[in-house]
């Protein structure tokens, strides 16, 4: 009875020993399993992030572009219609001078016919006082 119970412990420890082993087995294999699934998680968590940094200097790039773009834009405005008043100016100055032209040309020939009509009424004057002295009385 003695040795039954020997190889009755005997049978149980082997099968109890080959249960640790297939357990020890079994846990390795998820073990590795799910240190995988993490590594696989990790680079893949790891490929989004530089995506995602990609996309964001991307982002940044295309709005410092718009940025550049908008500023440019408001440059080439500005002086465009810096010049549009430079060109007013220029023209305002130009029909300004044009109309003194004018002014002084009017004053000149309302001078100039004022001192002829003067001339001719002291002539006519002279004439009527030499025929005055000169008139048979």
């Amino acid at each position: 009875m003695r040795k039954m119970d020997n190889e009755n412990d005997n049978a149980v420890q082997s099968l109890n020993l080959q249960c640790e082993t297939k357990l020890q087995q079994q846990y390795q294999q998820a073990l590795q399993t799910a240190l995988r699934q993490q590594k696989e998680t990790l680079l893949e968590t790891k490929r989004e992030v530089q995506q995602q940094a990609c996309l964001e200097r991307k982002l940044q790039a295309d709005a410092a572009m718009s940025a550049h773009a908008y500023y440019a834009d408001q440059y080439d405005m500005m002086r465009e219609d810096l010049q549009r008043q430079a060109d007013e100016h220029v023209i305002a100055e130009k029909a300004q001078a044009e109309v003194l032209r004018q002014k002084r040309r009017h004053l000149r020939d309302t001078l100039l016919a004022q001192q002829r009509l003067l001339r001719d009424q002291l002539a006519s004057m002279r004439g009527a006082s030499f025929a005055c002295n000169f008139s048979p009385v």
